[in-house]
């Protein structure tokens, strides 16, 4: 009689405990399923994003000049993304970059802006349901806006005393404005806001073609992204 109330028992917990995983492994592969669904939705998306770009530029290695440049120098981007179902993505849109680079000891400066057209290609490296980091690879091309070389012959002048220099007294000056730059970054994004997310991007652009520019201003460039991506 005893044996039989224990295999009983046991049947009744057996059972119970059957009912009570089912739910639960239901429910989990809903959830499962949630995530691959809103997972798959994301990447298929097209997004606009903008952007703050802080980018750094260095003296060039060979130069001898006493040119210092700004921890960052402002810009802006603005790009239209598109994902793909096989998870890759395609950017591509508009670009602005400032820069400066100034010698203290003759007062002297470089000022320079960049417009350019990214061409960008974006592969995903890991994601969950809460984020995603992506390579992004790919050229910048565009040209330079402005460039020009100013001087102030006294240090206390304020900045509206600066004067710019005939491009033929510019050592080694060109006329030629093209850009060409090859694109490398890492990206991590908040990919659980179905209405838009901000991305984080570490990059370096290297300048591929020669710019007069480059005599002192070097073409290794070091920068940061903050975007916010609206879906459309």
């Amino acid at each position: 009689m005893k044996k039989f109330i224990l295999l009983f028992v046991l049947a009744i917990l057996f059972l119970n405990s059957v009912f009570a995983i089912k739910p639960l492994i239901i429910k989990n592969d809903l959830l499962q399923k949630n995530y691959i669904d809103n997972d798959e939705d994301q990447f298929k998306k097209s997004y606009l994003s903008i952007g703050l770009v802080l980018a750094h530029f260095n003296k060039a290695i060979e130069s001898e000049s006493n040119y210092e440049t700004s921890l960052f120098n402002l810009g802006g981007e603005s790009l239209v993304n598109i994902s793909f179902k096989n998870k890759l993505g395609f950017s591509t849109g508009l670009y602005y970059q400032y820069g400066k680079a100034e010698n203290s000891f003759v007062k002297e400066r470089l000022v320079f802006g960049e417009l350019s057209l990214p061409v960008i290609l974006n592969i995903p490296l890991s994601h969950s349901a809460q984020n995603r980091f992506t390579l992004s690879s790919g050229f910048y091309i565009g040209r330079y806006i402005h460039v020009k070389k100013e001087i102030s012959d006294d240090k206390l002048t304020s900045d509206n005393g600066w004067h710019e220099l005939r491009s033929e007294y510019i050592n080694g000056y060109t006329s030629e404005s093209l850009i060409t730059d090859f694109y490398l970054g890492l990206d991590y994004r908040e990919i659980n806001n179905r209405n838009g997310f901000f991305q984080f991007n570490l990059f370096a652009k290297y300048r591929l073609n020669e710019h007069w520019l480059n005599q002192d201003i070097s073409k290794l460039i070091f920068g940061v992204k903050i975007n916010h991506f609206f879906k459309f």
